[in-house]
């Protein structure tokens, strides 16, 4: 997955920010097969590469700051290939100090996104 920039430099967080992160029911994401953990600060080695400049590729992870943003990307990976897999959308936050990039269309990268324990479903 790319993200298209749409500001020359990354942003810093500066309180945490709600974002929507698809992932497999094993919890792990559909194209990099990267896991995600219940309760973790997840971090992905950083690595850019780009194109004309313009992209962010493998080394961050890549969310949606609008949740229906983000159930329609899942409808559009069901209808491919990786349809094939079991997907949900889980709500996630990029942690105060870490940064991001924003793309087109509620897409962002973040060296670093934080599962909540408060996903668990209620007892």
């Amino acid at each position: 997955m790319c993200l298209v920039k749409t500001e020359e430099t990354a942003r810093v967080a500066t309180e945490p920010i709600k974002v929507y992160k698809i992932l497999t029911a094993d919890n792990r994401s559909p194209f990099r097969n990267y896991r995600y953990n219940v309760g973790e600060n997840t971090a992905y080695g950083r690595n850019i590469f780009s194109s004309a400049g313009r992209t962010i590729d493998s080394g961050y992870l890549h969310a949606y700051l609008s949740q229906p943003e983000a159930y329609s990307n899942l409808a559009i990976l069901r209808g491919s290939l990786i349809g094939t897999l079991s997907l949900k959308v889980v709500e996630m936050y990029i942690p105060v100090g870490t940064e991001y990039w924003l793309g087109e269309g509620y897409e962002v990268a973040a060296e670093r996104l934080v599962w909540p324990d408060t996903n668990l479903p209620s007892q």
